[in-house]
């Protein structure tokens, strides 16, 4: 033992530790290195194309946007001016569909939004994705929806990794267990920054040797570790939302054409308990990025005219302005998660600056603008 603790400290020296410490740093400065650089995203250019486009999608996510991120959901709390502010925003029918995801559980959602969804005059266009898209609510009036077939949310996993769940919660003081409908979260975001860190990766890397053996899969969050069954697939919010939007077009075009003639497109522009309306999946790409931000937002953006004829008003939506709270994701990650594969994000580049330049497109599409600020900066 004692030869073994001397070669220890022989080979672990402060030099060898300062060496480690330098190469982790170079690695680290090469790989922010190859990331995707873009422009920053200004305020007026976000500003202008909202205010000229009449078919939009907003999609917000709940903590570090609309709440402050905390690990107990009993104490997340929605401040009332935002909840004031955002009624206001959906009763504006230029705004088809607004999307509020949160990775936190149905129950936590209803109670949030109690005073939007059961006071007053209730927004029809509210939506409320729980789970991070795998359980929506379409309608103030419907109940959640699940995305997925109970066949994946296979739970039998949940006796073999909640003793070892419940080993790291006793050894690091702060954290949170949440259990949730398609899974378990462990939460640290109320421990010591480092020891939390430290023991995050820890449990990670325990529940990865477990998986190998039960139906599990393990991924990391900003500041959690969740768990969920194997089969299970996130849904793409995005892609539903245009997905139940594209539904209600057909359905509206159906019925108009079944009592003939044109008939008033309001009921077009807002969501239903029924249906929804869709983007135009062909149209080109350019993008925009700035670091340092807290948040991540993205804008489809049609930059035709003010008015816009009742075929248009038909066709779908025209902007689309996704915000999430930073958590240290690069553009790649952020894209991939706004919008279906396969995304070329070098081409989506490309295109902003030959817009940003003034030069014309290559094709002749609408030119679809879609702005990134990508940051790892809070909202807490």
């Amino acid at each position: 033992a004692h030869e073994h603790m001397l070669q220890y400290v022989s080979t672990f020296t402060a030099r060898s530790w300062a060496a480690r410490f330098l190469q982790q740093l170079q690695e680290a400065s090469e790989t922010k290195a190859s990331r995707t650089l873009c422009r920053e995203l200004k305020v007026p250019q976000l500003v202008a194309p909202y205010a000229k486009t009449k078919r939009r999608l907003l999609v917000f996510a709940l903590e570090g946007v609309l709440a402050k991120p905390c690990a107990l959901p009993e104490l997340l709390v929605v401040p009332a001016q935002t909840l004031e502010r955002l009624r206001t925003i959906c009763r504006d029918d230029a705004n088809r569909m607004v999307v509020v995801m949160s990775a936190r559980s149905t129950e936590v959602l209803e109670r949030l939004f109690a005073p939007i969804l059961t006071h007053g005059d209730s927004p029809a266009n509210l939506v409320l994705a729980a789970e991070e898209g795998l359980a929506i609510k379409w309608c103030p009036t419907l109940p959640f929806e699940m995305q997925v077939s109970a066949f994946d949310l296979d739970l039998s996993w949940h006796v073999d990794a909640a003793p070892l769940i419940e080993y790291y919660t006793e050894r690091t003081p702060g954290s949170v267990v949440e259990v949730k409908e398609s899974g378990v979260a462990w939460h640290y975001r109320d421990c010591d920054l480092n020891h939390g860190a430290w023991q995050a990766r820890q449990l990670q890397v325990a529940l990865g040797e477990l998986a190998k053996h039960v139906p599990l899969s393990v991924f990391s969050g900003d500041k959690f570790i969740e768990v969920r069954p194997m089969r299970l697939s996130v849904p793409n919010v995005l892609e539903a939302a245009l997905r139940r939007l594209r539904e209600a077009d057909a359905a509206a075009e159906k019925k108009r054409s079944e009592v003939g003639g044109d008939s008033d497109d309001a009921h077009v522009d807002r969501t239903s308990p029924t249906a929804s309306s869709s983007a135009d999946p062909n149209a080109s790409a350019t993008s925009t990025t700035a670091a340092g931000s807290s948040d991540h937002a993205s804008a489809h953006v049609d930059d035709s005219d003010v008015s816009v004829s009742d075929t248009d008003r038909r066709r779908g939506v025209d902007f689309v302005l996704f915000i999430a709270s930073g958590n240290g994701l690069v553009d790649e990650e952020i894209f991939e998660s706004m919008a279906p594969p396969p995304f070329d994000l070098d081409e989506f580049c490309y295109r902003v600056q030959k817009l940003s330049a003034g030069e014309k497109l290559d094709d002749d599409v609408d030119a679809l603008a879609v702005a990134s600020v990508a940051g790892a900066s809070e909202a807490d």
